[in-house]
């Protein structure tokens, strides 16, 4: 149903590689959930003229090569490297094995933000800081699958219905499969109901969001009190009301895709009923 927008190539997960830039950087930063605080400059050269124009302090560098470079520097040094076996809080370095393809940059930076004086830089309640939490206890392996299966973000609207509570039963179910990881955002419009409280119970990774689709503004707002991560994808169900000349059903999906363009969402999946007849029952 939803395409996690990589690619499996030769059975590794490999994401669509993106130019390690200040702009790139501070945007993946801002959706981690790392501080403001924090900032990223290129460093072109390194002549004291270009170097004077660098913020100080400096607190990390990351360094960018070509891929014949860094493969001849390995190769004269990995076979002194001991291997790491690790783990728990007193450990220097939160060190976490690489096995996201073309994720080089973005591992770089999860080191630098996680190690720089403790993990400062990472936001409180920030997804971030909860799988920093999950990784330091973790043994190397067990570390890298955490991170190479973070969760996505995906919320669904009827969600305590029929069919949208189809979806979100299922969605679980990959998970144990080992499959695609959901983080789940379960839109009702009683999320203190007994329903939906003995619905959110069917799984851990699912959290009941209060909203109608009446005001999708409200839903994603309610949303960034629940998590801090971006809403990756929608399904939407509505159910078609032929006895409402108002046309409900089109104008509520229009606004809520019209905001979910405004949030970010990658992807978008509307399904409908019919209901074959004037019986709402």
């Amino acid at each position: 149903m939803f395409n996690l927008g990589v690619q499996v190539i030769n059975g590794q997960k490999t994401f669509i590689p993106l130019e390690n830039n200040p702009e790139v950087h501070t945007h993946l930063c801002k959706n981690l959930g790392v501080s403001p605080s924090l900032t990223f400059h290129d460093i072109l050269s390194t002549t004291p003229e270009m170097l004077s124009r660098i913020p100080r302090p400096v607190n990390a560098l990351i360094l960018l090569c070509d891929k014949p470079i860094y493969l001849a520097v390995r190769s004269g040094v990995e076979h002194s490297i001991p291997e790491y076996l690790g783990s728990g809080a007193d450990e220097p370095v939160l060190w976490m094995k690489q096995t996201i393809g073309h994720a080089c940059g973005l591992m770089a930076l999860l080191h630098v933000v996680v190690n720089l004086e403790n993990g400062k830089y990472v936001t409180a309640g920030s997804e971030l800081e909860k799988i920093v939490k999950l990784a330091v206890e973790l043994g190397p392996v067990e570390r890298a699958r955490l991170f190479n299966n973070t969760m996505t973000t995906i919320l669904i609207t009827g969600a305590i219905g029929k069919q949208g509570g189809s979806v979100i039963e299922n969605l679980p179910e990959r998970k144990k499969k080992k499959k695609a990881p959901f983080k789940i955002l379960a839109v009702t419009r009683n999320p203190d109901s007994t329903a939906a409280k003995k619905f959110a119970q069917k799984s851990s990774n699912i959290t009941l969001i209060q909203g109608n689709l009446e005001d999708p503004a409200a839903i994603f707002k309610n949303v960034k009190y629940q998590t801090s991560t971006r809403v990756w994808a929608i399904f939407s169900v509505q159910t078609a009301n032929p006895k409402n000349a108002n046309d409900d059903e089109r104008r509520q999906e229009i606004d809520l895709i019209d905001e979910s363009i405004k949030q970010g969402v990658k992807y978008f999946e509307y399904s409908s009923v019919d209901r074959g007849g004037e019986r709402l029952d």
